[in-house]
């Protein structure tokens, strides 16, 4: 019963091997939690000059909105929930429930790795894949939209005169009661 509790060096290097790829995809999972913070939020993404006149985005050096970090501090929790879920039932699998620190020290460095080599050029490219289908889809939408910007103009230029005529009269109505009620209950002997 003794032996069962000890590892032979065969069964740590294939634990470890494990748990670098267990670091390797749980750094892929966060990129992916990356990739749709850029989509969904535009977080960490700057906006290419062209679409200036689209509604304003969340720059670096700007304040992010509230309900957007409160997204983004959900999506880290549910990361790091699924991440502790992860190597708990690894551990569990590889070391007959007794924590290692060799494997937290090779799921640590698995996701270093991943994320200092292929994480980079995989971020890279799928940012800029999810920038330009975002620029293209708000511009999509401001194109859609600006017919009603446009006819909205149009209505208040016309409709500012009739309406500013009409308070002019309600304000005339309104001078005229006030002067006879004055003139009602001031008077002069």
């Amino acid at each position: 019963a003794r032996l069962m509790q000890f590892l032979v060096i065969s069964e740590q290097l294939a634990s470890s091997a494990w748990a670098l790829l267990l670091g390797a995809f749980l750094a892929l999972c966060y990129d992916a939690l990356r990739l749709l913070r850029i989509v969904l939020l535009g977080c960490g993404m700057r906006r290419p000059k062209v679409f200036e006149k689209l509604p304003p985005n969340h720059r670096s050096g700007e304040k992010p909105p509230f309900i957007s970090m409160l997204l983004v501090n959900i999506g880290d929790i549910l990361y790091s929930l699924f991440a502790a879920a992860a190597f708990s039932v690894f551990i569990y699998w590889f070391s007959m429930g007794r924590f290692r620190w060799y494997l937290l020290l090779c799921t640590a460095l698995g996701f270093a790795l991943y994320r200092l080599s292929l994480g980079r050029l995989v971020i890279k490219c799928l940012g800029w894949t999810a920038g330009a289908v975002r620029s293209l889809a708000l511009a999509a939408l401001w194109l859609c939209v600006r017919p009603f910007v446009l006819l909205k103009k149009g209505v208040m230029a016309a409709a500012v005169p009739v309406l500013s005529r009409i308070r002019y009269i309600n304000n005339i109505r309104k001078t005229e009661k006030i002067r006879k009620r004055l003139c009602d209950t001031v008077r002069f002997r």
